[in-house]
């Protein structure tokens, strides 16, 4: 949660801009999820979410969504009509390989391509002495 008006705002009609904020990093703008909305899924499957969507894609090009953890709510899946493909965030020595090999399979389900696994906190002096194991590598 954040203090900062956001998507969620721009969404529900409370502000008329999408609020997009330049970054000190070259080439990076953020746009802010915003408070809390009641209804996320409805704001996310919004004519005006597809409409930002296509006006945002005209100026970048990337465009990377941050979505709560798959396998706890349903708002990452109902992306998949919206983007072009998923990347996964792995805590090491933390997330579960089978939780993680869930998403893939849920993205995957619903006909979504897993680009690939970022790994956090990865402690790579301990390297090869770690239990982490690594997920399927069929991402297609």
């Amino acid at each position: 949660a954040n203090n900062f008006s956001g998507l969620s705002e721009y969404l529900a009609g409370i502000d008329t801009d999408a609020n997009i904020l330049k970054t000190d990093i070259e080439n990076l703008d953020v746009l802010f999820s915003g408070k809390e909305s009641s209804s996320p899924i409805g704001l996310i499957n919004s004519p005006k979410m597809n409409k930002l969507l296509d006006e945002l894609s005209e100026n970048y090009d990337y465009i990377i969504i941050d979505t709560p953890p798959v396998n706890i709510v349903t708002d990452a899946l109902l992306m998949i009509d919206k983007v072009n493909g998923y990347i996964l965030s792995a805590r090491a020595n933390y997330s579960n390989i089978n939780a993680l090999n869930s998403a893939i399979d849920s993205i995957k389900s619903v006909g979504g391509e897993v680009f690939g696994v970022v790994l956090t906190d990865a402690n790579f002096k301990s390297y090869g002495k770690s239990k982490y194991k690594y997920p399927r590598g069929d991402y297609n």
